[in-house]
């Protein structure tokens, strides 16, 4: 494994800066917008945090050495990765790093890491796991990757708050296992990001440089319109359903003043309509020469990307 040894907490934190944690390639996946990402690039030019600890973070650092020896309970090879921690290098690109909580040492090789986490709500899954959120997986994801381990011991103490007061009140643990397919994306989330600050090459799915205000206002009526669509989808739906129903209640035939309304229900005539696609397959000839060229317009779509 290669590991790089910290003398201070100040220490820990340059080298973390300069590189691309497991924290971070996880936050970046599960954030495809340019406001995370490029508020996690001004953190890394400035070394100033936008989040720097609250007292929900300083209770889970005061509780780690405690779930971290429930962790070493149930597996006896882990070793508690006190501060300043040890940070594990990633064997193939030494800009990748991550500081598993625990982690076992066997002639140099990683097999076993923990984490050890703390909640106030019990976890319930995400897209990426039945139980474990899907921050804390894509983290053990990275770190599995980054340490080589076969598995990782992932221990959450959940508390209640109380006036101010916390009070831990039931551990739950679970192994999460390497998922290559997840791994694969983290690794190809960590390409993007360093072809973009290192190269200035934009992730396709940036799109256009609109600024981050410019890009907070394309963000809002994305959202709207993604909005809408679920409505006139849910209330088509609810239509369809109301016809269906209202012809069968009527037989098909009816005309009357319902709750204010004209309600006509009758049966459409058959007809006859030209079949433009068998005429443009046997007359291709005679197409061409009553086609007219259509105004160019600009048309707005939005396709659900892939989780």
């Amino acid at each position: 494994m290669k590991t790089y040894t910290p003398e201070t907490q100040d220490d820990w934190l340059a080298f973390r800066r300069a590189r691309l944690t497991a924290t971070e390639v996880a936050g970046l996946h599960l954030n495809r917008t340019v406001r995370h990402w490029q508020n996690l690039r001004d953190e890394k030019d400035t070394g100033i945090k936008a989040m720097t600890g609250n007292q929900y973070t300083a209770w889970g650092h005061a509780r780690e050495p405690e779930i971290a020896a429930i962790a070493q309970g149930l597996d006896s090879r882990l070793l508690y990765n006190d501060n300043p921690q040890v940070i594990v290098i990633n064997p193939d690109d030494d800009r990748l790093c991550g500081t598993p909580d625990l982690f076992s040492d066997e002639d140099g090789v990683i097999k076993v890491i923990g984490e050890c986490k703390t909640s106030k709500h019990e976890f319930i899954g995400g897209k990426f796991h039945p139980w474990c959120p899907d921050q804390y997986y894509l983290q053990c994801q990275a770190n599995l990757w980054h340490t080589g381990a076969e598995a990782c011991i992932l221990v959450v103490e959940y508390y209640q708050e109380d006036d101010g007061r916390f009070v831990p009140y039931r551990c739950e643990r679970r192994v999460i296992i390497p998922n290559q397919e997840v791994i694969d994306a983290l690794a190809a989330t960590a390409r993007e990001w360093f072809a973009w600050v290192e190269q200035d090459t934009r992730p396709g799915w940036m799109g256009e440089d609109l600024g981050l205000d410019g890009l907070d206002e394309l963000t809002g009526l994305v959202e709207s319109l993604a909005r809408a669509d679920e409505h006139a989808k849910h209330y088509k739906a609810i239509a369809d359903k109301a016809k269906a129903d209202i012809i069968a209640l009527t037989g098909g035939a009816h005309a009357s003043t319902v709750a204010g309304y004209k309600l006509s229900v009758s049966q459409v005539a058959e007809s006859t309509t030209f079949d433009t696609t068998r005429f443009k397959k046997d007359h291709p000839d005679l197409v061409a020469q009553y086609q007219k060229k259509k105004a160019a317009y600009t048309t707005v779509r939005l396709t659900k990307g892939k989780d």
